[in-house]
């Protein structure tokens, strides 16, 4: 008997940052054991509930051939797009960076940043600005951030987004950005490169989560009993699915025609 059998048909020595799924094959039944790691109890699909929806699953035998093994190992942020920005020092203010259910993704909700200030010696500086209050989710297998919503301090910046998001995204994904110095009846679809577009809407005295729940008419109550990286990708699969034929405007034409900055803590109360 293969060295993973035990009294369940489970044994051996595993890694407890992996959850292991034990198939017995017996004739035509393949019957499935679940273990408990400290993701919880995971089941499998068979009727009795999904996979554990962080993972990359692979496949490999034991030295006897009997039994199959699957291990369901955990997306890292390594794994993604997001490993890029990360070692280029550009994921800052993380409220969350974790995996999400959907099997091979991963979640970010915090400030991603454009451009940097002048550094000197080892001094660490804020960067000159960026894309905040980030939600996005980025796809392991294709290498892309799938979807991704955020707030603009400048019209402008969507070039910089361009430059420094515009390999990493995808014509199937969908990019919205609450734009700080836009009409505030105006919407705009704007191309962040000849072939990504982006929605461009306004945005004041809110913020990006709460438009993006209305964006996409999500109810807070529909979310408030969900973990956060649940929460991120239910609401994120709405912003997904969402379309809209807003008026197309090119990016100069728009840096041309967008109000001054406002100053977002002019109406907070002291």
């Amino acid at each position: 008997m293969c060295a993973i059998s035990a009294e369940l048909g489970i044994a051996g020595e595993l890694d407890r940052k992996q959850t292991v799924i034990v198939g017995l094959r017996t004739h035509a039944t393949l019957a499935f054991v679940a273990l408990h790691t400290k993701m919880g109890v995971v089941r499998p699909r068979t009727g009795i509930g999904p996979f554990p929806a962080s993972c990359l699953l692979h496949e490999t035998y034991c030295a006897s051939g009997k039994e199959n093994v699957m291990t369901m190992t955990e997306v890292k942020l390594a794994d993604t797009a997001f490993g890029r920005l990360d070692a280029e020092g550009r994921l800052l203010n993380p409220v969350l960076k974790d995996p999400v259910p959907k099997p091979g993704h991963f979640g970010f909700r915090g400030d991603i940043a454009l451009a940097f200030q002048e550094q000197f010696a080892d001094e660490k500086r804020p960067p000159e600005y960026s894309i905040e209050q980030v939600l996005a989710i980025a796809d392991a297998a294709t290498g892309t951030i799938s979807v991704l919503a955020g707030y603009l301090h400048n019209f402008a910046y969507l070039k910089d987004v361009g430059q420094v998001l515009g390999d990493m995204l995808s014509p199937a994904g969908t990019y919205v950005f609450f734009v700080n110095n836009i009409d505030f009846l105006k919407k705009y679809r704007v191309p962040l490169t000849p072939e990504i577009m982006a929605y461009v809407l306004p945005l004041d005295e809110s913020t990006v989560w709460k438009e993006t729940l209305e964006l996409v008419d999500v109810d807070k109550n529909d979310v408030k009993k969900l973990g956060g990286a649940a929460k991120l990708q239910y609401v994120m699969d709405r912003v997904a699915a969402f379309t809209a034929t807003y008026p197309e405007i090119g990016y100069e034409e728009g840096v041309a025609t967008m109000e001054p900055v406002r100053n977002r803590n002019a109406n907070r109360p002291v």
